[in-house]
């Protein structure tokens, strides 16, 4: 896992902050006691889809989607665009395409250079700061999961490549992606069967490498 890791290190270009995202509320509770933080574990019910309304990947009723957020399991424009808010709160995120899938675009549904509109709720939300030890036992799981896009619980390579494509908004035009990918399932797919488990990936509870020289921001 720590080879998978630092080989994702290898793609990712950085964004700005406010480089083009739109935040809109749909609607916003009464009471709201807290508001999400970088660090928080979300659970979210969400609709994406590209500007001609075409939909590309939603929540399935009764399995919201989990996640850390500002830990670098989503594209940058969930990051940023779902700071803030409250258990209920409704939001239109408008994502463009540095904060997005960048120039590569994801899979067949995805295509270069997309800006793509979230219609999220944010169902539910577990306090505590990143890396905390109540946290951390976790983190390997949510990180899976966020990559396990049809919920089979294996990892294939597609998903590996739409995965490395969301960090910071695509990645440099100097890095062979399927060379990556290939790495990655050398070091980590060890019944070689195509296919990484949760097991091959990572057990729970491993502890995440602290890798040297970088900022939070910059993974």
């Amino acid at each position: 896992m720590m080879k998978f890791l630092a080989l994702c290190l290898l793609v990712g270009v950085a964004a700005g902050a406010d480089d083009g995202l739109v935040i809109d509320t749909t609607f916003k509770p009464e009471n709201c006691d807290e508001v999400s933080k970088s660090g928080d574990s979300l659970s979210m019910s969400y609709k994406g889809s590209l500007t001609n309304g075409e939909v590309f990947d939603q929540s399935r009723d009764g399995s919201p989607f989990t996640f850390t957020i500002g830990s670098g399991q989503v594209i940058k424009g969930w990051d940023q665009g779902l700071l803030g808010m409250c258990v209920g709160e409704k939001r239109k995120l408008t994502i463009p395409p540095a904060l997005g899938y960048g120039d590569q675009g994801a899979g067949e549904k995805i295509p270069p250079g997309s800006t793509l509109v979230f219609e999220v709720e944010l169902l539910g939300l577990n306090d505590g700061p990143a890396g905390s030890e109540e946290e951390s036992p976790n983190s390997m799981d949510d990180l899976f999961a966020s990559m396990d896009k049809d919920h089979s619980g294996g990892i294939d390579r597609e998903e590996i490549k739409i995965y490395l494509q969301s960090q910071q908004g695509g990645f440099s035009g100097d890095e062979n992606l399927d060379d990556i990918v290939e790495e990655i399932f050398k070091a980590e797919d060890k019944n070689k069967d195509d296919v990484l488990t949760l097991e091959e990936f990572g057990p729970a509870g491993e502890e995440e490498p602290q890798v040297q020289g970088h900022d939070a921001e910059d993974l």
